[in-house]
């Protein structure tokens, strides 16, 4: 088994080849530097959608489904046969039987067959005679009982073309999920970021601070004491800053979980790799597919595949009733007797075999007892389906409402942010001119730092509200996703 391989180079090809860009690089020291590389949420999505494994698991149940419906074709597939049977003995022929053909099952139920027979020998059984030419026959057996509106080759190619149906949309639910939590870890990526920038903002803040601080005791502005508050600052600043570093290295292990090439060999993103900025405003949501809402989550996959289970159970159950039936099939062969060349062949209206078929059970036991089965099962099935978009409304209700939400809450702190920073701003000047002390100032900086922080964590409830609220109408999985 390959050996999973730590930063490897690659690249991968986003739209356009000529747009490449380097997400994995080499730790080896003799490789060449690699300039910082910004990863955007879509085209981390579309690196997911196409080399992820389950990405590749989905792709193949398009082609498991060809093979279903292949196999149900089979049902209609014409043959030909032989039977040739010549038996000598003591220099005498006692028999020579032959019997080739073709048959051709039809859609309608309707078995029409054609070939040729001769019989010849000194003991053919009289009733399997024919003439010393032989005979043609194209005959045809008609299912007037069982079988005549359907029967299982037919159940079996409808039920193989709803399999199809149903395994475009398995397909979907499997990427929607995947889109959902590789798109939450992007997120929190993103958020591990962001936090990370403003504490080494703030750490550099910190340090310029001191070396000013510094700088006025030794011209005797300030107290001693200063350089200490200020240190303590900084040490503090430090602890927060290397656990906010350790959370970007674990959550951009995370994200690496679904950076996969071809399906089959893991990576892992680059240091040089960053998130796309992060944008001030709130994204901007797609009024118009919100607004249809209700025709979304009625073609949501979940629903689709619960509906194509129903179509399956339907079938079965005209299949059911179909087999109360008795068997009666009526078989008519006309035959052809060859006199010379073609244009001896001839039909008469006395050259003819016909016969029939039937058969009942009395009871039909099992019979009923398969669609007594049936029935249970529709009623289940139908059951799970209202139930499935009941808790889909619900879903995309709470979800909507979790996106306005943190929509609100965004713009409203981020005006608590800015008038944290002014007040953090004119402190610091005050400081500067002596009419503040350095814990007031420290003060200020730790309220803007956290409402900083806290204005991240509101961004990223938002983006990943948003992501949940697609994810609820079953659209990252198809050709509706937003964000591809």
């Amino acid at each position: 088994m390959m050996k999973k391989l730590s930063l490897i180079i690659i690249l991968i090809l986003i739209g356009d080849p000529l747009s490449a860009r380097t997400f994995f690089t080499d730790s080896t020291p003799d490789s060449n530097a690699v300039t910082d590389t910004v990863l955007t949420f879509s085209e981390y999505l579309e690196i997911v959608r196409k080399y992820h494994p389950v990405a590749k698991q989905a792709e193949l149940l398009e082609q498991e489904a060809e093979a279903e419906l292949l196999k149900a074709k089979g049902g209609f597939e014409p043959k030909i046969y032989a039977d040739l049977t010549e038996k000598d003995f003591d220099e005498k022929n006692y028999y020579q039987l032959i019997d080739a053909g073709l048959k051709l099952p039809t859609w309608l139920g309707v078995d029409l067959k054609t070939g040729f027979e001769r019989a010849r020998g000194a003991y053919v059984d009289p009733q399997s005679g024919t003439p010393d030419a032989g005979l043609i026959y194209a005959g045809l057996s008609i299912p007037i009982g069982q079988g005549l509106f359907i029967d299982q080759r037919r159940a079996d190619l409808k039920k193989a073309k709803i399999y199809r149906e149903s395994n475009v949309v398995e397909q979907q639910i499997m990427l929607n999920d995947l889109m959902y939590d590789a798109g939450n870890a992007y997120w929190k990526w993103t958020q591990a970021f962001e936090v990370e920038k403003v504490i080494s903002r703030a750490m550099h803040i910190a340090r310029e601070r001191l070396k000013f601080i510094e700088r006025s005791v030794a011209l005797g502005d300030k107290p001693e004491i200063d350089t200490l508050e200020a240190s303590l600052q900084i040490q503090t600043l430090q602890v927060e800053l290397q656990q906010a570093r350790l959370e970007v290295m674990k959550s951009r292990a995370e994200l690496s979980t679904y950076l996969w090439f071809e399906g089959v060999l893991p990576m892992e993103l680059s240091d040089n790799v960053f998130p796309g900025e992060m944008d001030e405003r709130s994204p901007v949501t797609s009024e118009v597919l919100f607004a249809d809402a209700d025709t979304l989550l009625s073609r949501h996959p979940e629903i689709l595949k619960t509906t194509f289970k129903i179509d399956v159970l339907n079938v079965d159950r005209k299949l059911g009733l179909e087999q109360l039936k008795p068997t009666l099939n009526v078989n008519l062969t006309p035959l052809i007797e060859p006199v010379g060349g073609a244009e001896d062949i001839r039909i008469t209206e006395n050259n003819m075999k016909w016969g029939f078929t039937f058969e009942m059970p009395l009871l039909l036991r099992k019979q009923r007892a398969e669609l007594q089965k049936n029935g249970l099962k529709l009623k289940s099935t139908n059951l799970d389906l209202e139930r499935k978009r009941f808790s889909l409304s619900q879903k995309y209700a709470m979800a909507t409402q979790e996106f306005e939400t943190t929509r609100e809450q965004s713009e409203q702190y981020r005006k608590t942010v800015l008038d944290y920073e002014r007040l953090l701003n004119a402190e610091q000047r005050k400081f500067e001119l002596g009419e503040s002390s350095l814990f007031l100032v420290n003060s200020r900086l730790n309220k803007y730092l956290d409402s900083r922080i806290k204005l991240i964590e509101l961004q990223m409830k938002n983006r990943k509200s948003e992501l949940k609220t697609w994810y609820v109408l079953g659209v990252l999985g198809n050709a509706f996703n937003p964000y591809l």
